[in-house]
């Protein structure tokens, strides 16, 4: 881990990265699934206040997020 990674986002993670996580202004998500462990069941409160960018090969993940997404983003993460 780096110092600027605060450790894995979920229901049951440390404080601190959830803590992180909401409280960030930029929010980037690069082949990862933000499914209802990261989300907290509550996609809506999501980094409230971020501008959230999501990249994922399947449109079909990046659509469960569509009204949440600022900008999704349908491309293959290692060419992004």
């Amino acid at each position: 881990m780096t110092q600027l990674m605060w450790d894995d986002p979920a229901v049951l993670a440390a404080r601190g990265a959830n803590f992180a996580l909401q409280n960030s202004d930029f929010m980037l998500a690069i082949g990862v699934r933000l499914d209802f462990a990261i989300t907290g069941y509550a996609p809506h409160n999501l980094a409230r206040e971020a501008h959230k960018v999501a990249v994922d090969i399947d449109a079909g993940e990046l659509g469960k997020l569509h009204p949440y997404l600022q900008q999704p983003v349908c491309a293959e993460p290692k060419h992004f």
